[in-house]
């Protein structure tokens, strides 16, 4: 999991080296500590920015999951937001975010009818090879054991 903190203004202040692993993947700056989280991640959404300022004047911990592109890449996170609250007040946000993208296509895949199908009917034949071998099995030791009978 990748894990930020920012300030209010949204610069960022500490960074886990997911994070940072995550941005050298994206062919983003890697010297992330004291820049603005915009300048570090340019192709996030004003929604962002939305999400961070709800935290900050609720002092409230938010979940989301949103799609973000970069490049020709697509991927699906889910981000939790939590509140830093200093004298009453919200001084920092600590962002905890995984990529998701893998479980939501699987999860796409196996809402599909027609994939389902497929892979019923692939269990069903994968079974009926097992009863074959099963079935083979079986008469392999009875001829072994007539074998050793009349020997």
């Amino acid at each position: 999991d990748t894990v930020t903190v920012v300030d209010t203004y949204l610069t960022v202040l500490l960074a886990n080296d997911a994070f940072i692993a995550w941005c050298e993947d994206l062919g983003l700056e890697t010297n992330v500590v004291g820049k603005d989280l915009f300048t570090v991640v340019p192709f996030l959404p004003p929604a962002t920015r939305q999400l961070y300022d709800r935290v900050i004047q609720t002092g409230r911990p938010l979940t989301s999951e949103r799609s973000l592109s970069s490049g020709d890449r697509t991927m699906v996170l889910r981000e939790m937001r939590i509140p830093i609250i200093e004298h009453g007040e919200v001084a920092r946000v600590v962002t905890v975010g995984r990529d998701v993208t893998a479980q939501k296509e699987l999860e796409d895949l196996l809402d599909d009818a027609e994939t389902r199908e497929k892979i019923r009917q692939q269990v069903q034949r994968i079974n009926g090879i097992i009863d074959q071998l099963d079935e083979r099995w079986g008469e392999s030791r009875k001829l072994s054991t007539f074998w050793r009978r009349y020997s």
